[in-house]
């Protein structure tokens, strides 16, 4: 659980910088256009990988004949 929430909690300050950086440049409302827009379209991009079809770490390992 510890290194569960290390991760977590650790992409909070960078999405903040992220965001901050983003609404600099297209203002809040534009930048949670941009935000709202990735949302979105995360789903597609995992869905259209190899990820989805990864059971085992031994699988994104290009070394190891599938």
């Amino acid at each position: 659980m510890a290194t569960v929430r290390f991760v977590s909690w650790g992409a909070i300050p960078v999405g903040s910088l992220a965001a901050g950086a983003v609404a600099t440049v297209v203002g809040a409302r534009g930048s949670l256009v941009v935000f709202g827009l990735l949302a979105a379209v995360t789903p597609a991009v995992v869905v259209s990988s190899r990820l989805r079809t990864v059971v085992t770490l031994e699988d994104l390992d290009p070394a190891v004949p599938g």
